[in-house]
């Protein structure tokens, strides 16, 4: 057995539901599906939620996969890099950083990258010119996703709202490799925050950097009940 969280998104807060499910050890993406079935299939089981949406590179739905953060692409001096790529070579240390050429590296070696470990306390994040502070937590990481989407959408569906018109038919958001107990950045919440925003008419803060914290630190998040397989 195992925990996951699921975020499902209104227009005043969201709400994360904690869903114990049977867990399918393995690294092969079949055995990741076969969870994330399990998962979904533990969380219909709440009155409120009938369709979820897996936001991963193990998700069976196209769209899904494509929102992969190791899929999502920012844009910056006129050329693409990983989000995950950008996320990393964003980051500042007491001793070094941010590594701004680990934005060239495919996003696995990004993450790989040792001096992200022999720098020292992280400090902070610096990207286009501006510093973002670890707190509030999740601020810069889903601004970025965000970003990345839009980018995605801009491909996809000419717009961010065709995206977002995508993703409405969606009652809630999972990500089956995350562990809200030993990470924080979560693809599924930040989709989940996307639409928030959407819901709540606040997608214009996505173009100012302090409006965007002010929101997203004061975003309720309600504690939904947990469901048992």
């Amino acid at each position: 057995m195992a925990i996951r969280q699921i975020y499902v998104p209104t227009n005043s807060h969201i709400k994360i539901f904690e869903i114990e499910f049977e867990w399918f050890p393995g690294f092969s993406i079949i055995q990741k599906q076969k969870s994330v079935n399990s998962l979904h299939k533990a969380s219909v089981k709440i009155p409120e939620i009938e369709r979820l949406l897996e936001v991963s590179t193990k998700s069976e739905i196209e769209i899904g996969k494509a929102m992969s953060a190791f899929n999502l692409k920012i844009e910056k001096d006129d050329a693409l890099y990983s989000l995950e790529s950008i996320y990393q070579g964003s980051k500042k240390f007491r001793n070094g950083g941010p590594y701004i050429d680990i934005y060239k590296k495919f996003a696995i070696d990004a993450k790989k990258d040792q001096r992200l470990i022999n720098s020292g306390d992280f400090m902070s994040y610096e990207f286009e010119g501006e510093t973002w502070a670890s707190e509030p937590f999740k601020s810069f990481y889903t601004w970025i996703y965000i970003l990345g989407l839009q980018n995605y959408a801009r491909d996809k569906f000419d717009s961010l709202n065709g995206l977002i018109d995508q993703l409405l038919v969606y009652d809630a958001f999972t990500d089956i490799e995350f562990n809200h107990k030993k990470s924080i950045n979560c693809q599924a919440y930040s989709t989940a925050f996307l639409l928030y925003l959407y819901k709540s008419d606040n997608l214009e803060v996505i173009e100012n950097k302090e409006y965007f914290i002010e929101i997203i630190s004061n975003c309720d998040y309600i504690q939904g009940q947990s469901s048992l397989i």
